[in-house]
């Protein structure tokens, strides 16, 4: 089992960036005075000023172009997409004076598994009338969730399901063979 640490998306991403810009306490823009946490200011009839976090419109965008690129491949775990986001995402981390873990990483590691199927290009049906061979995508399609090194299928019962033809008198439904 391989481990992936593409556990942190671009929204945890802006999240943290905008909580790293966050500021502990707050000011009255009229008078400059603050107030320490927990406690409210007198009322104030004054339309408040945005807080100064430096999060702009296009800060957010420069963000997600850089990880929507071509360069980080889509980004998809175990490959190395996934090691150039992650790299930016702990180099920006790193940028807004944010601490990793307890374990040093910016990221919590994430059991994930990679099943990569090899279905054989033909599937040899025998057991009626005469033997004949299915070819892969266009006759056949095999897929496993297991995680196994190999799963086969050998001397296996089959059932026919249907031909998952499109009929427009069920509005687009597929109709199975037997109707």
């Amino acid at each position: 089992m391989r481990f992936s640490t593409s556990s942190l998306l671009l929204g945890s991403a802006l999240v943290l960036h905008g909580l790293a810009g966050c500021q502990s306490r707050s000011s009255d823009s009229a008078t400059g005075q603050t107030t320490a946490p927990g406690t409210t200011a007198a009322a104030d009839t004054t339309v408040p000023a945005s807080p100064n976090d430096g999060i702009t419109a296009q800060l957010i965008g420069n963000h997600i172009k850089v990880l929507a690129s071509d360069e980080y491949q889509g980004r998809k775990p175990f490959t190395v997409g996934e090691q150039k986001a992650t790299t930016y995402l702990a180099d920006e981390f790193k940028k807004l004076g944010l601490k990793p873990g307890p374990d040093g990483s910016y990221f919590q590691k994430v059991p994930l598994v990679e099943i990569t199927g090899t279905p054989a290009s033909t599937m040899q049906i025998s057991g009626g009338q005469q033997p004949f061979a299915l070819n892969y995508k266009t006759d056949y399609m095999a897929f496993t969730e297991q995680e196994k090194e190999k799963v086969a299928l050998t001397n296996s019962p089959l059932v026919f399901a249907g031909y998952g033809v499109v009929a427009p008198s069920t509005a687009g439904t597929t109709t199975p063979a037997s109707t």
